[in-house]
């Protein structure tokens, strides 16, 4: 299983990881590193475009009540490289693909507690 997770107490910003966990809790290897929150994440279909067969990641940024910056952001794995694909979100919390669109859950997205569904279609 892979989650996304954080080191306790940590200040630097981008120590964020998903790592896999073995059926009895144990972290068994980081899979990927460098990120600030990771959240939800997914692999694309393959009718998803340019970036169809991809991994793609959510990244919350700072927490909404220490930052109001829109510093979210939605990540793409590309032949083991990680590239942006989409910025200033407030707190991406989990995304889903459904048919040819990214949906992205953002519990802050207009304000503290002001969630929106954010969709994205795949237009490439």
């Amino acid at each position: 299983m892979l989650v996304g997770m954080r080191p306790k107490n940590e200040v630097a910003s981008k120590v964020g990881r998903i790592a896999t966990v073995g059926t009895d809790g144990v972290v068994k290897d980081v899979y990927l590193v460098g990120f600030a929150r990771p959240a939800g994440f997914g692999n694309s279909p393959s009718t998803f475009g340019t970036y169809g067969n991809e991994f793609f990641l959510a990244d919350m940024g700072k927490p909404y009540d220490q930052s109001q910056e829109r510093d979210g952001s939605v990540l793409r794995l590309e032949k083991g490289i990680v590239r942006p694909y989409a910025s200033g979100l407030m707190d991406p919390t989990d995304m889903k693909f459904v048919g040819n669109k990214l949906v992205i859950c953002d519990p802050n997205e207009k304000g503290a507690g002001q969630g929106a569904i954010v969709v994205i279609n795949s237009m490439i």
